[in-house]
């Protein structure tokens, strides 16, 4: 496993100095580092992460943002800029999805360490952490007690039917519920997944909710959706998961893999976060993510809002959902509580949803294009 660090050859001299740098910083770790001559074709995205070193410059140079449009889909980037992340936002052509990135200051040597060595599986990410685990029992149980083991060393939190489904709520009703809430689905493809109906849903389940789907494939012969594209797949042998001659660095991959690509549930939680940060400022509140969850506390002089978001469509599990996560919150009792979603829909069941919420519970559901608003609208009202 190695970290490639990746700057601008439009200002070389600039641009040489700051990645060289940042290596030496990156060398006092057992990281492998790599300065990248920008041709080299990367592939395996499990074993490997690139921090982007971005100067004021950078932006011009049309072989980087080339590069970066040819790894973007490939490898895990870290995006580590000079200036303002604001410099960097709805950029064209090849720079594209640039700012769906997290982007990390220079000046912040131990938070770039860190995304590091979440990406290369080494620690969990903080705010990336709830997994749901698919497998087939008759021949995957075993491979997935392993894995559950791994990934719970790691700072994951599993949900798995044998060892989290309890009594007092169908097991099916509690399993679509845990999948709803999970950050990312991991399936175990193993020969006997092939012609597993419930397999299936579960799989169908996720992706209709948005969350990533990942493939951790034993052997050739298991099902693979058609949908989950190929680097979104771990391959492994049977060989593999021998416990005297396997691969030793196995449970690194793993949670490797777990923590490398992005789905539409991180960038909308990005895309939240860097809001909310932005209207800080304009708006004169202060704003704290909860640690854990898809929610953050909005904090002004006579005022304080809860907000809770899913990428979801507005309904009422994600209503009871957002009603679970502010009973959990200590410091939100007795606040308002704002539902962000990533679409606005008018169907008559959530309307419904949205009225009952308002009026008994102090509830509102906003598209993230409402967002504002909704929040002066709730600050004025204090």
């Amino acid at each position: 496993m190695e970290c490639r660090i990746l700057a601008s050859n439009a200002e070389h001299a600039r641009g040489e100095a700051l990645r060289s740098d940042l290596a030496r910083r990156l060398r006092k770790t057992p990281i492998e580092v790599v300065l990248d001559d920008g041709e080299a074709e990367l592939k395996a995205f499990h074993d490997v992460v690139v921090v982007l070193v971005m100067t004021q410059g950078s932006v011009q140079d049309q072989a980087l943002a080339r590069r970066f449009r040819s790894l973007f889909k490939v490898v895990p980037i870290i995006p580590v800029i000079e200036g303002e992340p604001d410099d960097y936002y709805n950029l064209e052509g090849d720079w594209t999805d640039f700012d769906a990135l997290q982007m990390l200051r220079l000046t912040s040597p131990e938070a770039i360490e860190e995304a590091v060595q979440i990406q290369l599986g080494l620690k969990a990410h903080r705010h990336h952490r709830r997994l749901f685990l698919s497998y087939n029992a008759d021949d995957g149980e075993a491979y997935a007690n392993r894995v559950q083991g791994w990934l719970e060393a790691g700072g994951f939190q599993v949900y798995r039917d044998r060892t989290d489904l309890v009594g007092g709520e169908p097991w099916y009703t509690a399993l679509m519920r845990a999948i709803r809430e999970t950050d990312f689905l991991l399936l175990l493809s193993t020969p006997g997944l092939v012609g597993s109906e419930f397999v299936q849903r579960e799989v169908a389940a996720a992706q209709a909710n948005h969350a990533p789907v990942r493939v951790l494939q034993i052997g050739k012969d298991g099902w693979i959706p058609h949908s989950v594209k190929s680097n979104a797949r771990l391959e492994t042998q049977a060989r593999d998961w021998n416990w005297m001659l396997g691969d030793r660095s196995l449970d690194t991959r793993v949670r490797s893999f777990v923590n490398a690509g992005l789905g539409r549930r991180d960038v909308f939680d990005r895309r939240i976060d860097r809001m909310l940060r932005h209207l800080s400022g304009d708006m004169t509140f202060e704003y704290e993510r909860v640690e854990g969850e898809r929610s953050g506390l909005v904090d002004a002089d006579q005022r304080r809002i809860q907000l809770v978001w899913n990428a979801a469509i507005p309904s009422f599990q994600l209503m009871y959902n957002a009603d679970q996560v502010r009973q959990r919150v200590d410091e939100a009792a007795g606040s308002p509580l704002l539902i962000c979603t990533e679409e606005h829909t008018t169907t008559l069941q959530e309307r419904e949803a949205a009225a009952w919420a308002a009026a008994k519970h102090e509830m509102r559901f906003c598209s993230i294009s409402q967002l504002e608003e909704q929040l002066r609208t709730l600050l004025e009202q204090a």
